[in-house]
C-alpha cells in the first residue's frame, strides 16, 4: 500500500548504482504492490497489494511480491533473516528499507547485486522495482531525464532511494508525471494500489475502512506504518476487508 503522497519514496528505491550499496536500495516497504518489488511485513496489511496469499520471504517475515523472487529466496535468506532478526522486528527492517541504513546494507546489496537484471533503463544500471508497465513507460517517457541522472549513477541512486532531491527531482517529476495513475486511490483515504481497477474495487467494497484508517486522508502516515508492520488496532479492519474482498 502506497501513500499519494509518498508513491515516489516508496516505488523509486530500486535504482542501482554502478557500486550497489547499502539503504536497502531495491526493496521498499510494505507493499509495491505491484509496482517496487515491494516488500511488507508479514501477517497481512500488504502494501503495494500483495494480500495474505503473497510469499513469504525465508524466515524473515517479510512479504515479497518481486519478479525476482525466487532469486532473492536462494541467495538472500540470511541478509534477510539478519535485517528482521529472524522475523522478530519486520517493522526496523522495513523503516531501514525505506530509509537507508546498515542495518539493510547486506540485504540491499544483495538484491541489487544478484537478483536485479543487468540490463537498466535507456542504456543504465537504473530500474525502478518489478513492474514491467512503469519500466517500460520510463524508458519511453523519461530518458533523457534518467541518462542525465545516471551520469553519476551513485548520487542518482541514493537521490532516488530517499525520493527526490535535486539530483533526481527531474527523474521523479517525469515519471510520475507519465507512468502512475496518480488520480486513483480508494475512497477518501489518500492511499493507492497503484492500479485503479483495484482501487476502485477497494472503495466499493472496503471504502469506511481503508477511510477510517487514514481520518479521511489526515492520517495517513499512521494508516501506512500500521499496514507495512502487518496488522494493529488502526489498520486490522482494512486488512481483513482487503483479504475478504478478492480485489487483489
Amino acid at each position: 500500500m502506497r501513500s499519494l503522497a509518498t508513491l515516489v519514496a516508496l516505488l523509486l528505491v530500486t535504482a542501482c548504482s554502478s557500486d550497489p550499496a547499502g539503504g536497502g536500495g531495491a526493496l521498499q516497504g510494505g507493499s509495491e504492490p505491484t509496482a517496487g518489488a515491494p516488500v511488507n511485513g508479514g501477517g497481512g496489511g500488504s502494501d503495494e497489494g500483495t494480500g495474505g496469499a503473497a510469499p513469504a520471504l525465508c524466515n524473515s517475515g517479510l512479504v515479497y511480491t518481486g519478479a525476482d523472487f525466487a532469486c532473492m529466496s536462494e541467495s538472500c535468506c540470511d541478509a534477510a533473516n539478519d535485517c528482521t532478526v529472524n522475523g522478530t522486528d519486520v517493522v526496523g527492517c522495513l523503516d531501514c528499507l525505506i530509509e537507508g541504513g546498515e542495518r539493510c546494507q547486506l540485504l540491499g546489496e544483495c538484491h541489487n547485486t544478484l537478483c536485479v537484471p543487468v540490463d537498466g533503463l535507456c542504456g543504465t544500471t537504473l530500474v525502478i522495482g518489478a513492474d514491467e508497465r512503469v519500466n517500460a513507460c520510463a524508458e519511453d517517457s523519461c530518458c533523457d531525464e534518467i541518462t542525465s541522472c545516471m551520469a553519476e549513477p551513485d548520487e542518482c541512486a541514493a537521490c532516488l532511494d530517499v525520493g527526490g532531491g535535486e539530483v533526481c527531482d527531474a527523474v521523479v517529476a517525469c515519471v510520475v508525471a507519465n507512468c502512475f495513475e496518480k488520480e486513483s486511490q480508494i475512497c477518501d483515504s489518500g492511499l493507492t494500489y497503484g492500479d485503479a481497477a483495484v482501487d476502485q474495487c477497494l472503495s466499493d467494497g472496503c471504502c469506511a475502512e481503508y477511510s477510517a484508517c487514514t481520518a479521511a486522508g489526515a492520517e495517513i502516515e499512521g494508516c501506512l506504518d500500521c499496514l507495512n508492520g502487518g496488522g494493529g488496532p488502526l489498520c486490522d479492519d482494512a486488512i481483513a476487508c482487503t483479504d475478504e474482498s478478492g480485489c487483489l
